[in-house]
């Protein structure tokens, strides 16, 4: 980057040509062939010269993605034109009749749909209201099974329970009776049996007759065959008894058996009537979804779109300031460009090298090609935070690295959107201070700056003074010199360094030189 002066005080009077030193006349005259400036308050600006191209601040560039052929354009360049406006518009007269078709295949779909989602509305509604209502018909019925089963499981076990205690508690009346029966037939039996043998020894000894013995005998052989059938009696009442309760238990167990089933049965009309509640609320809702978004409702809103976007219209107020767009072709791609010429910025960039120099709110003194030496203003509205990159979003990898700005312009101007622009980028910038060229100082041994002043003694001859200074500001021509002494009209020799030498052959040095005098020539 190169940097510029800008002065804008009284001119200064340089000589062309250096100080060249000549001869040496007395011990306190020295004669030279040089200039002098006369020191002049003054502006030094510090500054990074870039190219720009002026764009406009809000730019619209208005497309089409669609393929039809264009009708008719409304808008020329240099146009001014409003948001909503009519740029083109593009023939449709195909798509307007397809549009037309199939709103009409449309409303026999919809209506095909509507009453597929009436109907299982109302399968749905009726089978909910069922089931809260326990009305499902294969619920019902399964229900009185198992309530049937419930109570054949109640009797069961309520017969068992009886038996069972009855076969427990030995009250059962059958077994009570053969029992008794078979504890007096052998209360019987023993005492026909005392009676008999009495008898046969009475028989045999004499004492009673045959016919006694005989009816004794024949007692006790009934004794003994009653006996004989109150234990069978008594043995099958017991058996007959352990069969009821064996029934009494298999009637239970399959009462119980009868129970499980049809309480799995129930289960299983209950699941059967939910899953077809379910699949009836399944049913309802693919039929409202093809009600709500059957796919040509969609193709329809879709052409509509596309019948709406083919009037093309200006996404904002602006200027025309590209026109793309021609009847009778194919509208796809870009048509039109719409920018704001009143407000207009400047795209810049800058070398990496110069990046960290430049911030937002930074000074920029603007001029182009059209408008000459004059000078606009503007400030860095924004800088990249990243290096340019190229087409495929990438950073470059090469040494010329350049960073994006953003100028916006601060005065009025006459410049055009395209524009090429030179820019001065304002690093540094002091107002009305001195200044002069490098090759007007000089440093001695100690490191001290400082310059010689030529006070006016004659015709072209001139007294000699030399101040010292420090410096400030510095650019690429100029430095800022700063010390108290320091006046407006002074006359500061440009080639210090011959003043010097010419001053250290009179065998002196600038602090001791007293009233030396010099006379250019």
């Amino acid at each position: 980057m190169q940097k510029l002066i800008f002065i804008c005080g009284v001119s200064l009077v340089i000589g062309t040509s250096l100080l060249i030193f000549l001869v040496l006349l007395s011990s306190k005259e020295i004669t030279l062939k040089g200039t002098f400036t006369e020191m002049q308050p003054r502006d030094l600006v510090d500054s990074i010269t870039v190219k720009g191209v002026v764009e406009s601040v809000n730019k619209k560039n208005v497309y089409t993605q669609l393929n039809f052929l264009i009708k008719e354009v409304k808008a020329q360049i240099g146009d001014h034109v409003e948001a909503g406006q009519d740029l083109c518009v593009l023939d449709t007269e195909d798509l307007a009749l397809s549009i037309e078709q199939l709103k009409a295949e449309l409303d026999i779909s919809q209506k095909s749909s509507l009453s597929r989602y009436e109907m299982n509305k109302n399968l749905y509604e009726e089978a909910s209201y069922n089931l809260s209502k326990n009305n499902n018909a294969q619920v019902i019925s399964a229900s009185n099974v198992l309530e049937s089963a419930r109570q054949s499981l109640k009797s069961a076990q309520r017969v068992y329970d009886d038996a069972l205690k009855d076969y427990n508690d030995k009250t059962d009346a059958a077994v009570t009776s053969s029992e008794n029966t078979l504890a007096s037939a052998k209360l019987s039996l023993e005492a026909k049996k005392e009676e008999y043998e009495k008898n046969k020894l009475l028989f045999e000894s004499g004492a009673v007759s045959e016919y006694v013995f005989t009816q004794s005998e024949n007692l006790y052989n009934d004794a003994l065959n009653t006996l004989n059938t109150a234990q069978t009696n008594y043995d099958n009442a017991v058996k007959l008894q352990s069969r009821s309760l064996e029934q009494a238990k298999e009637a239970l167990d399959a009462a119980d058996s009868a129970y499980k089933n049809a309480s799995a049965a129930y289960s299983s009309a209950l699941s059967s009537a939910e899953q077809d509640l379910s699949i009836s609320k399944s049913n309802l809702d693919s039929a409202e979804i093809a009600l709500n978004n059957d796919a040509m409702l969609i193709n329809i809103q879709r052409l509509e779109k596309q019948l709406e976007d083919s009037i093309i219209k200006a996404p904002d107020a602006g200027t025309v300031t590209a026109v793309f767009a021609k009847e009778g072709s194919i509208a796809n791609g870009l048509l039109f460009v719409i920018e704001d010429t009143e407000h207009l910025r400047i795209s810049s960039s800058v070398k990496e090298y110069d990046y960290t120099k430049i911030g937002t709110g930074m000074e920029v003194i603007i001029k182009s090609d059209s408008t000459g030496d004059d000078e606009y203003y503007g400030v860095i509205s924004k800088v990249a935070p990243a290096a340019v990159k190229n087409a495929l979003g990438e950073t470059s990898s090469s040494s010329d690295v350049e960073f994006g700005i953003e100028v916006d312009i601060t005065t009025e101007t006459p410049l055009k959107i395209g524009m090429n622009t030179r820019l001065e980028l304002v690093v540094e910038k002091k107002t009305g201070i001195y200044c002069v060229h490098y090759d007007s100082l000089v440093t001695d041994e100690e490191g001290g700056t400082f310059i010689f002043v030529a006070e006016s003694a004659g015709a072209d001859t001139y007294r000699l003074k030399y101040i010292p200074v420090e410096v400030g500001m510095s650019t690429d021509f100029y430095l800022e010199i700063l010390s108290e002494e320091l006046k407006e009209g002074m006359k500061v020799m440009n080639d210090a360094v011959a003043v010097n030498e010419a001053i250290k052959a009179l065998n002196k040095t600038p602090g001791q030189m007293g009233d030396t005098f010099i006379k250019l020539i």
